[in-house]
């Protein structure tokens, strides 16, 4: 029996490992994170109210199309019949595929370390120590992040590599690039193995390839292929700041050198890249296993540490792959330890469930010198630990010369970066006076101190990062403006948001131009503006919401004269600054119990308009109102609708009609061209009674029929055990209503 365990203790460990994996996540599945809260949980509810992966052509999110196929995924999944009754919840179905990935990846770990090494037990222990490493699981289970996914992909490709098999590899790898950008940290690796023979240009072509099939069915879908495919550019200016939260040095970094350091950092680390390559490819030995292992370990080490940019997470791979270098070399105990210190204190900035680290341990600077440490102690050592000791003189003075020339140059163009003229620009400048940059939407709005004063500063145009927002959501907003003369008032900017009638939905964002003053915009500069508007739970919905931009004197508290034109004509009209409709909809938690729903009648040549549920008051006196409450469902895949009005109509037993109700819906706040693939729509019909209605009992039926030429859409009763039914004269019958005096 001993030596029968002795012969599956691997299969015992992976078995404990998994379960021990499982248990360490089950606690925190429900636990809500600000990036749940703030950005996953809407794309999450934008996806099941928009008809699945029918709102995959839509951009609604900053992350890739890759990504979102796999939330899409679990969200029908959820969704499913079921699955809606808490067996998992909404934020479980979110953290579902990062979860999964985490055991993808383990799964990699135990292959790549099992070509290594000889040993039988260090695979399953890889695979153990992966699982339930504090950053992977916190990472997944905790914040619901998606790290996990790309950098499986990473490993894969990595163990691929070692297996020989570089067409594989590379098609793994490309489906890495299109989940995150981040895989590219092991760029250096490619150019080494490409440089040894190891890899063909042919090979190379592989990822771009696969990063397109990738984009495909968001293509398929409806997204603009250009805005599929290039969704790392729009990501580009997503965050403007040097670090956010990356233990690296530009953590140290001042906001205001963001514009030059960027540029600096980028070619800072391609030289880096660069040098690192060469280290490896003067080595004398045919690459093996363990040299790609290395190397890519000296990637992900080095990479995010001199790129700016970076998040609190990007030492991801650094974390998981520090296991397999210690269970490889002994010597490197240390350093998965140190690398999960490191990590969980830049976590600690952003995760509020780590908030007990800062109260223990040093903040996220103190760790980060002890990265830079690490990495100048360790990658020399990583490049030396496979060089034969006959050539271990020649390639130490070969390595010091390289990395010493490779930080020399860095602090160089650092340096400089610092002191060219101009490195103060303000960073959220996008484009100069008359470059090829245009906005989403194109716009003229000025805005000046007073009725005879020359403008100062132009609205030129907008964009709506999320064609739609709900109630409890946040609305994006990205406002592009150039100064028309120098600006010496530091003015507040402010947005409202209004009903189609005027009304004021009590929404409204007012602060600062941005990270710099408005006195420092320069003429020929063109600057983007980023606000988000919180949508609370109070407001109306679903409506359409038009935006108000005024500037704002901080000094007064009055708003400057704003101008609708353009900035070629003599003279301008007065405008109130008003632009962008902007359709805000029903959220998650008041439409989920009908997102499934199966119709009880149809309107449309192609079923396209779909009626859920009727209800209308069955008793009422003469001169009363009744309120008859209708579910709408546009269906999922339909093309969008034209303008459409509801009629509701009272009819007498012998058919007469008593009285009618016809209007668009929500009166028009909300009209049907602005409902989405999938979206749920409640709708209220205030139906007047005559005052001198004799008593009885009524019909009440419903109908709709186009705004433009009153011509009714065909009606059906929707019966899943037979073909619909078409209903007489376009009508469904939805109750029975009984008049008393």
């Amino acid at each position: 029996m001993y030596s029968a365990l002795r012969r599956h203790n691997r299969l015992i460990i992976i078995m404990l490992g998994a379960l021990a994996g499982l248990l360490v996540r089950l606690p925190f599945l429900n636990m809500l994170s600000h990036d749940i809260i703030g950005h996953l949980g809407q794309w999450y509810d934008y996806i099941v109210l928009n008809g699945g992966m029918y709102a995959l052509g839509d951009r609604f999110a900053d992350y890739t199309p890759a990504y979102l196929y796999l939330l899409a995924a679990a969200a029908s999944l959820r969704e499913m019949t079921g699955f809606t009754v808490s067996i998992i919840s909404k934020v479980a179905a979110i953290k579902l595929p990062s979860i999964a990935a985490d055991l993808v990846m383990a799964v990699a770990v135990y292959n790549i370390v099992r070509l290594s090494t000889r040993s039988r037990i260090a695979p399953a222990l890889g695979f153990v120590i992966v699982l339930i490493l504090p950053t992977v699981f916190i990472n997944s289970a905790v914040w619901g992040q998606a790290d996990g996914i790309y950098a499986a992909a990473v490993l894969w490709c990595i163990y691929l590599l070692c297996a020989k098999r570089p067409a594989l590899a590379m098609a793994v790898f490309g489906i890495a690039v299109s989940i995150k950008l981040q895989s590219i940290f092991i760029a250096p690796l490619l150019l080494f193995l490409l440089v040894r023979r190891q890899l063909r240009v042919t090979h190379l072509l592989i990822v771009p390839a696969a990063y397109i099939v990738m984009m495909l069915p968001a293509i398929a879908l409806g997204r603009p292929p250009l805005e599929a495919l290039g969704s790392y550019v729009i990501q580009s200016g997503e965050y403007q700041q040097l670090s956010l939260g990356a233990p690296n040095l530009y953590i140290f970094a001042p906001a205001e050198l963001y514009q030059r350091l960027v540029q600096a950092g980028l070619l800072v680390g391609i030289v880096a890249g660069m040098m690192l390559a060469s280290a490896f490819i003067a080595s004398q030995r045919e690459p093996q296993s363990d040299d790609i292992l290395i190397c890519a370990m000296a990637c992900v080490m080095l990479m995010p540490f001199v790129l700016p940019k970076m998040h609190e997470r990007y030492f991801y791979l650094a974390d998981v792959m520090a296991v397999m270098l210690a269970l490889r070399w002994r010597r490197f105990f240390w350093l998965p330890i140190a690398y999960q210190l490191i990590s969980l204190s830049a976590y600690a900035t952003v995760l509020g469930a780590l908030a007990w680290w800062n109260q223990m341990l040093p903040d996220v600077k103190v760790f980060t010198w002890l990265n830079a440490l690490i990495i100048v102690m360790t990658v020399p050592a990583i490049i030396l630990v496979r060089v034969p000791a006959e050539h271990l003189k020649k390639e130490q003075r070969s390595v010091s010369i390289a990395l010493g020339a490779g930080t020399y140059a860095g602090i160089v163009i650092i340096i400089a970066a610092m002191l060219i003229p101009g490195a103060y620009d303000v960073p959220n400048r996008v484009a100069s006076a008359g470059s090829l940059f245009q906005p989403a939407t194109n716009a003229s709005i000025l805005y000046s101190e007073g009725a005879d004063s020359e403008p100062l500063i132009e609205l030129v145009g907008y964009s709506l990062p999320q064609p739609r927002t709900y109630r409890t959501g946040i609305m994006k907003i990205y406002l592009y403006f150039k100064t028309l003369r120098q600006v010496t008032q530091a003015y507040r900017l402010r947005i409202d948001a209004f009903a189609l009638d005027g009304r004021s939905l009590e929404l409204f964002s007012e602060d600062s131009a941005g990270e710099e003053a408005l006195t420092m915009w320069q003429t020929d500069g063109l600057y983007e503006m980023r606000r988000f508007v919180t949508i609370w739970p109070t407001v109306d919905a679903p409506q359409l919401a038009t935006i108000q931009v005024n500037w704002i004197d901080p000094l007064t508290g009055k708003a400057l004269q704003s101008r609708c034109g353009s900035t070629g004509q003599a003279s301008h009209s007065v405008c109130d600054a008003r632009m962008a409709v902007i359709p805000i909809g029903l959220d998650y938690g008041a439409v989920a119990a009908w997102l499934h729903a199966s119709p009880i009648d149809t309107f449309g040549v192609g079923h396209e308009l779909t009626l859920l549920d009727a209800e209308n008051k069955t008793d009422a006196a003469a001169g009363q109102t009744i309120a008859v409450t209708t579910t709408w469902q546009l269906a999922r895949g339909a093309a969008a609708l034209d303008d459409l009005t509801f009629f509701v109509h009272v009819v007498s037993p012998d058919g007469k009609m008593l009285t009618q109700y016809d209007a668009p819906p929500h009166t028009g706040a909300y009209p049907t061209h602005a409902w989405h693939t999938g979206e749920v729509v409640i709708d209220v019909a205030h139906v007047v009674l005559p005052a001198d209605a004799a008593a009885g009992q009524y019909t009440v039926q419903l109908g709709v029929y186009r705004s433009d030429n009153q011509a009714r859409l065909p009606a059906y009763h929707a019966d899943p055990a037979r073909p619909a039914t078409h209903l007489s004269d376009d009508v469904v019958t939805i109750g029975i209503l009984q008049i008393h005096q």
